[in-house]
């Protein structure tokens, strides 16, 4: 594979180099490939500026790669989904550029979409398509954005005879990691989420959290928060085993408010009268996976999360509009420690998905915004929003909370791919950039029509300055153990058991 990206984002850089570096880096972990290269550059424009969204640079890479292997497939006469499928990398490996894969549901997701869309057995209908495509997605990201080596996530937990309260830096801002805290908290001491206190996200009372980003908050912010109530719940059953002269501390049962024989407020009383003020911390920092080449500290995370998803369109050859008909979408979550939460997290990129596909696209006209006010800037509606069908695949991640990986962003990435691949499916002309609006749809016909590629897009990439690359040797075959040899051959994680 040789990745070639160049980014537009406009006069400022934000977060671009990041961004570009996502644009390829994470193209190793969905496929096995055996040999890499990647080239990236960071355009400045006389734009807005821009920052980073949903899934900030993968989509990109996403969409070439996807469509790339759809076309290659085609010329050998191939089905797609065969070809990928063959491809897929491995749990418990490690890619190319050194990235290490835990667990992988890719397998199972595809085999969740394919049946659940009736894929293989379909009638074929002109106008009718279904498109394929699976995607990958990080838990948090290895390298800080500040780059030092503490900890990148941190809660406090006191408990009295008042209660539990947990104190966390994490932002809430939609996703429910409120809610994730809460449960984890409870789980751990045996009590209802509502039971518990929160405060969050309160730079005077709370501990650092680097913040809500790259789908971090439930994996990092929940190992914290794991091993917080795992010392509170030891101390409250170190204390109740003395009361009850039980040696064994395993025979203490810790669950529906109970610890023991004791309520839990009572065996708060008891413990804070064995200890003192019941206050426990946990943190969390992910293991140094990087590899030994520049631009490595962008990419490796502790887990990747996978998607696979099937998008049915009805797409007219007269008008050219397209209209998505329904969705099958699954996504590996590692273990989900709210499901209702999931769904509406991967729901919710399948939406924001459609909208770049279809609609959502910033135009210029003579160094003009061509939208003069965001009233004009179209998403869709519920309206426009399709049937959506989701299947979690729960595979627990040795190194998530209770096994949990990421939800907030992952889901988006294959959407807009397997649309495209819908429209070819429906029409036989690929769109080969978003929005696919129906001018597109039209010129492709009529180049097809007329005997020419049956297409709409780019011909040429654009010339820009690249770096030399730099070569590094692959990982030698020490690095590569895998399965059960997982923890000695990656001492330095999971953080928390």
């Amino acid at each position: 594979m040789h990745v070639k990206t160049a980014l537009d984002g406009g006069a400022y850089g934000s977060y671009g180099a990041a961004s570009v570096f996502y644009t390829g880096t994470l193209q190793t972990v969905t496929y096995d490939v055996p040999a890499y290269k990647f080239e990236g550059a960071r355009v400045y424009t006389n734009k807005a500026p821009c920052g980073p969204k949903r899934g900030h640079g993968t989509p990109q890479g996403r969409f070439g790669v996807e469509l790339h292997l759809e076309k290659i497939a085609h010329d050998l006469g191939m089905d797609p989904i065969e070809l990928k499928r063959r491809n897929f990398v491995k749990p418990f490996s490690r890619a190319v550029n050194w990235l290490r894969i835990t667990s992988c549901g890719l397998e199972e997701c595809t085999e969740k979409v394919l049946s659940a869309s009736g894929y293989t057995s379909r009638e074929r209908r002109p106008g009718r398509g279904l498109g394929f495509a699976i995607s990958a997605y990080m838990s948090g990201a290895g390298t800080a954005i500040y780059w030092n080596d503490m900890p990148h996530s941190e809660v406090q937990l006191k408990v009295d005879r008042t209660g539990a309260t947990v104190y966390c830096g994490a932002m809430d801002i939609g996703q429910g990691s409120d809610s994730v805290l809460a449960q984890i908290a409870a789980e751990e001491l045996g009590l209802q989420p509502g039971d518990l206190r929160l405060v969050t996200a309160d730079t005077d009372t709370t501990p650092v959290d680097l913040g809500s980003y790259s789908s971090r908050v439930t994996f990092m912010a929940g190992n914290a928060c794991l091993e917080a109530a795992r010392k509170m719940r030891n101390l409250l059953v170190e204390a109740v085993a003395e009361r009850m002269g039980v040696a064994d501390l395993e025979e203490i049962e810790v669950g529906e408010g109970r610890v023991g024989e004791f309520s839990f407020e009572e065996a708060c009383v008891i413990a804070s009268t064995r200890f003192g003020a019941l206050s426990t911390t946990g943190s969390y920092k992910p293991p140094r996976i990087g590899g030994p080449f520049k631009g490595s500290g962008v990419g490796p995370s502790p887990a990747y999360s996978y998607s696979a998803a099937v998008v049915e369109v009805e797409a007219d050859g007269r008008t050219g509009i397209v209209e998505v008909k329904r969705v099958w979408i699954a996504h590996d979550i590692g273990r989900a420690i709210n499901p209702l939460l999931v769904i509406g997290q991967v729901e919710g990129s399948v939406y924001m998905g459609l909208g770049e596909a279809l609609m959502e696209e910033q135009e210029y006209r003579k160094g003009l915004h061509k939208w003069p006010s965001m009233l004009e800037y179209k998403s869709p509606t519920f309206l426009e929003t399709p049937p959506i069908e989701t299947f979690l695949v729960e595979t627990v991640d040795p190194e998530g909370p209770y096994g949990a990986k990421e939800a907030g962003q992952g889901p988006l990435l294959p959407v807009i791919p397997a649309l495209n691949a819908a429209v070819f499916d429906a029409l036989g002309v690929w769109i080969d950039e978003i929005p696919v609006t129906p001018e597109k749809v039209l010129r492709a016909l009529e180049s097809k029509a007329k005997g020419a590629e049956p297409r709409y897009g780019p011909k040429v990439f654009p010339e820009v300055p690249y770096p030399e690359p730099i070569k590094v040797e692959p990982p030698a075959p020490d690095d590569l153990r895998v399965g059960a040899e997982l923890e000695t051959a990656f001492p330095e994680g999971p953080r928390v058991r």
